[in-house]
C-alpha cells in the first residue's frame, strides 16, 4: 500500500508535465487562424469576405521575382493564380474593370465587391497598373 503511494504523486506529476507540454505545443501550432475557403462559386457574404486571408509570413522568393500583374491587361486565367483571388472574385475583377473603366491605381481592387483591406493588402505586392491616360482606349 505504502509502495502504492509512493508511485501515485510521481505518475500524476509526470501526467500533468504531459498536459501541460502538449497545452503549449497545441497552442503554438495554432497561433494563426484557421479559414475554411468557401465553395468558389458560392456568393460573397457582407462584411468580411471569405477570400481575405490573413498572410503572417513575407514574400518567398518567387513571389519577389515574378513580375507584377497589371490589373487592366490581367486575362481571368491571370488573375485566379494570385493568392485569395478564385473565379468569382476574378470574374467581378473583369466586371468591374468593364463597368468602371480601368484601373487608375491598384487601390482601386476595393471597388470591387469581395476586396476588402485585407485582401488587397495582400495583392499589393502582386499588381500594378499601368499609367493611367484618360485619352487612350484600354
Amino acid at each position: 500500500m505504502q509502495k502504492t503511494r509512493l508511485l501515485i504523486f510521481p505518475c500524476l506529476g509526470l501526467l500533468l508535465l504531459l498536459l501541460l507540454g502538449a497545452y503549449c505545443l497545441g497552442r503554438n501550432a495554432f497561433q494563426g487562424a484557421i479559414l475554411i475557403p468557401a465553395h468558389p462559386d458560392a456568393p460573397a457574404e457582407t462584411g468580411a469576405a471569405q477570400s481575405e486571408i490573413p498572410r503572417d509570413k513575407t514574400l518567398s522568393p518567387a513571389e519577389t521575382e515574378r513580375p507584377r500583374l497589371d490589373l487592366n491587361t490581367a486575362t481571368l486565367e491571370e488573375l485566379m493564380e494570385l493568392p485569395g483571388i478564385g473565379p468569382t472574385l476574378a470574374r467581378r475583377i473583369l466586371e468591374d474593370r468593364e463597368t468602371n473603366g480601368p484601373f487608375r491605381v491598384p487601390s482601386d481592387l476595393l471597388r470591387v465587391p469581395g476586396i476588402g483591406q485585407i485582401t488587397y493588402e495582400n495583392l499589393r505586392d502582386l499588381v500594378t497598373v499601368e499609367e493611367y491616360d484618360e485619352n487612350t482606349d484600354h
